[in-house]
């Protein structure tokens, strides 16, 4: 008989195991301790995700010599583990307590869980070959193998992960990534033409930094370069430098007057440049890059969302400030807003937390056009917060579906329609074809099945929570229908300017009628019914 291997018997015996994920599975390991459970020694952390208590009773625990093995550690009988409990199990040399287990936890061991029928229930695999307890730079840092979300994931090791800031004995739901999550965040490669106290001064090409850490990251000996290399006389090197926790950082390079002097960085950030940043120990913490040329005083290369999201061209710049609230820079000469007045659909309604009565109870969002003709809303772009380039973005299909008559609705549902969901305090936006932002609210978290955001007149008024009016998906947010503009007014309304800025309403308004509710699904893109007001239901096409 050929040889076979621990990894072939172990997948074997998984296999074998129940379907079902094991209730009891191992959560965390600490090869190296953590400083100040167990006496500094190992530990193995177990977790109960089962509804009830389980009794463990006869399970047994064994490093990567084996079951057989005579340090391998066995439950008293009766041992249980409440219902989403933990239980913390501690190595040492000579054991005396029923939760300490006498085998050490090498840098490439493999912990394994037997149930009391010898089945194995889960397993760590072999353990990465990383260092486990890093004393350099002070103070040490503790690191163990663990599950990102307690009990979840494969029981064949592949859940495991390297995580910072250990949890015996709690929940893993604080664990940091075994990287410090410190990043390049935005990069302005033709300096700014913002105040210069809000930006480098004199005025020159910038670096931010964001640290999305929860305590202050001392990046002394930390270095910055571009696509010359790290070896370049123009390397920036960081001294004495600390970010603060979720603070910003801000690294500003050579002097845009021509004189030659710099502030940080003596190189010059190119068109086309890529921008790298790597610890005392030269290991790359991010990278940028290479920009694409479409840089200038006013757009600037950033992430979509402070340390995560897409690098893209964004403006206004936000130097030393969040991201959030930057808006997509498109190619070519289109202004990121679209102009006023180019468009007369806008958002009208917004539930974030969905409504029983329409859209299986998932979160919806209503459009409405407040002027007379209808408006072919084909190939424009539904967004949340995380930007018009993320996958999650919904594109309208360029049909006749997605036209809307002249003081028509459009009830877009979640899940049916648009794929992201709304978060209490998300951003929704609205963008046409050329990605330019028509329209956009800030949501502030005061929403509910009962309660929309809302505008106070369709089209035009200024927004707010509101149960009373209740939400009106499809309708008019009026009770009876909301005063339409008249025709004068039509070019006076402000559509396409950014709704964050408070639109209001049209002053000096007329009541032309009002809005009748009326199911409309054929309208055709060449002939629309100028004078008829409708509902289009676009969900489920």
């Amino acid at each position: 008989m050929g040889k076979v291997s621990y990894k072939a018997v172990l997948a074997g015996a998984l296999l074998a195991a129940s379907g079902a994920h094991a209730s009891v599975v191992i959560n965390e390991v600490a090869p190296k301790g953590d400083g100040v459970k167990c006496g500094g020694n190992d530990w193995i952390e177990l977790y109960n995700g089962a509804a009830a208590e389980v009794n463990i009773g006869n399970f047994q625990i064994h490093d990567n010599k084996g079951a057989g093995d005579a340090d391998t550690f066995t439950f008293a009988a009766g041992t249980k583990i409440a219902s989403k409990g933990f239980l913390l199990l501690c190595q040492k040399d000579a054991p005396t307590a029923a939760t300490e287990f006498a085998f050490g936890i090498g840098g490439e061991d493999t912990v394994t869980l037997l149930n009391a029928a010898g089945t194995v229930v889960d397993t760590t695999g072999k353990l990465p070959k990383v260092d486990f307890e890093v004393t350099d730079p002070s103070p040490t840092v503790y690191k163990t193998y663990a599950r990102e979300k307690d009990g979840a994931g494969a029981v064949d090791g592949t859940a495991f992960k390297v995580l910072r800031k250990p949890s015996p004995g709690a929940s893993n739901k604080d664990m940091l990534p075994d990287k410090l999550q410190v990043y390049l965040n935005e990069i302005a490669d033709k300096g700014t033409d913002m105040a210069k106290t809000v930006a480098c001064d004199p005025p020159a090409d910038y670096v931010e930094i964001y640290n999305a850490e929860p305590d202050a990251v001392n990046i002394t000996g930390w270095r910055l370069h571009d696509d010359n290399g790290k070896d370049h006389k123009d390397a920036y090197v960081h001294s004495g430098a600390v970010i603060p926790a979720g603070g910003f950082m801000l690294l500003c390079g050579e002097y845009k007057d021509g004189t030659g002097g710099f502030h940080d960085f003596k190189f010059g950030i190119g068109s086309d440049d890529k921008i790298t940043l790597l610890d005392a120990a030269n290991n790359t913490m991010d990278t940028a890059g290479p920009l694409l040329k479409r840089g200038d005083t006013t757009t600037v290369y950033g992430r979509t969302e402070d340390g995560s999201g897409i690098w893209t061209y964004l403006t206004p710049p936000t130097p030393k400030k969040t991201n959030k609230g930057m808006k997509y820079k498109p190619e070519g000469d289109a202004a990121a807003t679209a102009p006023p007045g180019s468009s007369t659909v806008v958002l009208n309604e917004i539930a974030d937390k969905g409504s029983d009565a329409v859209c299986n109870g998932e979160d919806w969002v209503e459009l409405y056009n407040y002027g007379k003709n209808p408006v072919d809303i084909g190939k424009w772009h539904l967004a949340d917060e995380k930007g018009v380039l993320h996958a999650d973005v919904h594109i309208f299909p360029d049909n006749d579906k997605h036209v809307i008559p002249g003081y028509g609705f459009l009830l877009l549902c979640g899940e049916e329609t648009f794929k992201f969901g709304i978060g209490g305090t998300d951003t929704v936006t609205l963008l046409n074809d050329k990605k330019q932002v028509v329209d956009e609210i800030e949501l502030t978290g005061l929403g509910s099945p009962t309660k929309t955001m809302q505008r106070k007149v369709d089209g035009t008024g200024e927004w707010a929570y509101s149960e009373n009016p209740a939400p009106s998906p499809g309708k008019s947010n009026c009770v009876g229908g909301c005063p339409l503009p008249a025709e004068d007014d039509d070019k006076k309304v402000s559509g396409g300017v950014i709704a964050g800025a408070v639109l209001g309403t049209v002053a000096g308004a007329t009541v032309a009628g009002v809005i009748a509710h009326r199911v409309v699904n054929n309208y055709n893109k060449e002939k629309v019914p100028k004078t008829d007001r409708g509902f289009i239901d676009v969900n489920n096409v």
